[in-house]
């Protein structure tokens, strides 16, 4: 790959491909689900869909940049820099809009929540805390060949093939289905990315 000064020009060329296409994204996004069903919905729908590959761009890159076994990583640096910073700009920000959002009727406690809980659309940094919290593990992981496979089946079943079971479950008996969902929602045995 091609780079200047430790820089790799093909992540930035992506990075900003990407960020022309999260633009594109919410602009699509806009009036989407006040808009159906009708051909604006369509439309929207049909750009929307063009570029949502934007954000496991970003994924991958921070993938290939800091998995990669040939830099190393001090753990110390990766914890102090990376995820206080973006932890840091979650917290303020998410106390900004909790403010901006005003009391409401849960009172001070729901005040409290929506600060913790950060908005929806603070998703991808609650990702991306998790993904550096993660990445001394999944260093291991992929140096380990064997151990590589072992965590790529594992995700498999729990992202793909489990849930996939549940509308099955539902044709047995609705209760027994949405025991299965929740007890699923509430373990700790999901290794996807969700949004």
């Amino acid at each position: 790959m091609s780079s200047s000064k430790n820089r790799i020009i093909q992540f930035d060329v992506l990075r900003v491909v990407a960020a022309l296409a999260v633009v594109w994204l919410h602009t699509s996004a806009q009036r989407f689900y006040i808009s159906y069903p009708s051909v604006e919905w369509d439309a929207r729908n049909f750009y929307d869909s063009l570029v949502r590959w934007a954000v496991p761009i970003y994924v991958m890159i921070s993938g290939a940049l800091f998995l990669d076994s040939q830099k190393k990583i001090d753990i110390k640096i990766l914890y102090s820099k990376n995820v206080t910073r973006v932890a840091l700009i979650f917290i303020f920000w998410s106390i900004v809009y909790g403010v901006y959002g005003g009391i409401g009727e849960k009172g001070l406690i729901g005040l409290a929540g929506r600060m913790v809980q950060g908005p929806f659309h603070f998703w991808f940094i609650k990702m991306l805390i998790g993904l550096y919290v993660t990445v001394p593990i999944l260093r291991v992981i992929v140096v380990d060949k064997k151990l590589e496979q072992y965590f790529i089946c594992l995700s498999l079943v729990t992202a793909f093939f489990i849930p996939m079971l549940f509308p099955f479950i539902g044709y047995i008996s609705d209760v027994a289905r949405d025991f299965a969902e929740k007890y699923y929602d509430n373990s700790s045995l999901k290794f996807q990315y969700t949004a």
